[in-house]
């Protein structure tokens, strides 16, 4: 157990980052990624560099002439961030032609991380598996700082950095290309800068880290003591119902036997459940659903699949035909996090949602019942 000047001394330099957070935001040459903090993210570059590959229209050309090594005169087709293939996802995927051939760009962002399991391989693989050589000319980029040392395992893919991207751009007067330009010169162009909140964090590393992993214990054993009290509470016969928590920890389970078809281990399996869940491990934001879950696409879950789309069971569409909710309640309280009013306002929600989902589930499993013997 911490002593009270350990807790103290915690919460001042808790205090102090977040001033100098603060000060961070408001020094007048701080770029928009900078002020929503999210200076490093490459999801968030990858999505804002799709957006200036639309407005710049001859970038696309001068990645063409950097990849292929000649000029061309292309138009952009579609770009897509987080491009699906066999084996992962390509960060932005771009389809171009001109008047003599279709073109497609592949772009692996690399900021804070260096290649694993050879993914460029595996990119490349499956890029030019859907996209063959007869009817398209692929090039493969593999996008980094300045600093990053990385380079791609797979030799079609040419490494390309920042500063060669910021030479390409043309902002054309558009403020927020300017701002990204701004962006990308100051924090992947040169050597790492750290700035005073950095150096803070960096000091403090290890304080940090273990206020962080106090936090998580606190919340997975919180957790924890709210399945067990939900399970106490609702009283439901052990022979005939079984809980289950996710791998993940983020999803608390309950389902009658009868709502559950084929083996645990198996992927032709699907059920009917009622669950409380933390969506994106936040516990702002708790749920409680009935859901309809599939695995496989054997003939035995293409009735639920069937069932599914031709049943009135709610608002929200079924995702990637593998699961639907029917029933979705979310939690409120005005209390802070962890205080026992919000702990108890929680349970008495959790509760009380569950009972309601777990009727609403009953009654949509019976229909189910019904359209299978027809």
């Amino acid at each position: 157990m911490k002593s009270t000047k350990r807790c103290k001394a915690d919460s001042r330099l808790i205090d102090e980052i977040l001033e100098l957070s603060n000060d961070e935001v408001r020094k007048e040459d701080a770029t928009f990624y900078e002020i929503i903090g999210r200076s490093r993210d490459e999801d968030l570059i990858s999505r804002m560099l799709a957006y200036v590959l639309n407005k710049d229209k001859n970038l696309i050309d001068k990645l063409l002439k950097e990849g292929f090594g000649e000029q061309c005169e292309a138009e952009i087709v579609s770009i897509v961030c987080e491009k699906a293939v066999i084996g992962g996802r390509i960060d932005i995927f771009i389809e171009a032609k001109d008047d003599r051939q279709r073109y497609t760009v592949s772009i692996e962002n690399k900021i804070r991380s260096h290649e694993h399991d050879e993914q460029t391989n595996t990119y490349c693989s499956g890029i030019e598996r859907q996209y063959r050589a007869e009817k398209y000319r692929n090039g493969f980029f593999y996008l980094k700082p300045v600093y990053n040392t990385s380079e791609p395992s797979c030799v079609k893919f040419k490494t390309i950095t920042y500063k060669d991207l910021y030479d390409m751009m043309e902002d054309g007067g558009d403020e927020k290309i300017k701002d990204f330009k701004r962006h990308i010169k100051k924090y992947f162009c040169g050597e790492i800068k750290m700035n005073e909140v950095q150096i803070k964090i960096l000091e403090n590393y290890k304080t940090i880290k273990d206020l962080i992993n106090g936090v998580d214990d606190l919340y997975n054993t919180e957790k924890e003591n709210l399945f067990e009290d939900i399970k106490e509470k609702l009283s439901l016969p052990k022979d005939s119902w079984n809980y289950e928590v996710t791998s993940l920890g983020d999803s608390y389970r309950i389902y009658n036997k009868e709502w559950y078809e084929g083996d645990k281990a198996a992927e032709n399996k699907f059920y009917f459940y009622a669950e409380l869940l933390y969506k994106d491990a936040d516990p702002n934001l708790i749920y409680v659903q009935g859901t309809v879950k599939r695995y496989g696409k054997n003939a035995k879950n293409s009735i639920v699949t069937k069932f599914l789309s031709e049943a009135d069971s709610g608002p929200f569409p079924p995702r990637d035909g593998a699961f639907r909710v029917f029933y979705q309640k979310q939690f409120h309280s005005d209390k802070r996090i962890f205080t026992p009013e919000w702990k108890g306002e929680l349970l008495e929600f959790a509760v009380t949602s569950l009972q309601e989902a777990i009727q609403k589930t009953n009654e949509l499993f019976e229909a189910f019942s019904q359209f299978k013997s027809k």
